[in-house]
């Protein structure tokens, strides 16, 4: 009895941990924009352009956003935000090497 249990209890808490992670999924997938971190796991992996996850941090402090623009002229738009410096050399270096 005391095992059935235990199996009744795990099943329970996996279904919640699944219905959890359907939830941000769909969430995220369905969202217009949002504004994360490096350490915001799930959605540097959803939102971040490639372009953007290998671009040089030229601070110790930054951020990434994303948003989905709709309309008549719809766009996807990803910008990186670098805080507390002005030196956007290495960032201009980076993407005059990807224009090639």
């Amino acid at each position: 009895m005391k095992k059935l249990t235990t199996i009744n209890a795990l099943l329970i808490t996996g279904f919640i941990v699944c219905l959890f992670v359907a939830f941000k999924y769909f969430t995220l997938e369905f969202s217009d924009s949002a504004e994360y971190t490096e350490k915001d796991i799930i959605e540097y992996k959803l939102y971040t352009h490639d372009l953007l996850k290998n671009v040089p941090r030229i601070s110790g402090f930054h951020k990434f956003s994303y948003s989905n623009v709709s309309g008549p002229n719809p766009a996807l738009i990803y910008r990186a935000k670098f805080f507390g410096t002005t030196d956007t050399k290495q960032i201009s270096t980076y993407l005059k090497k990807k224009d090639t």
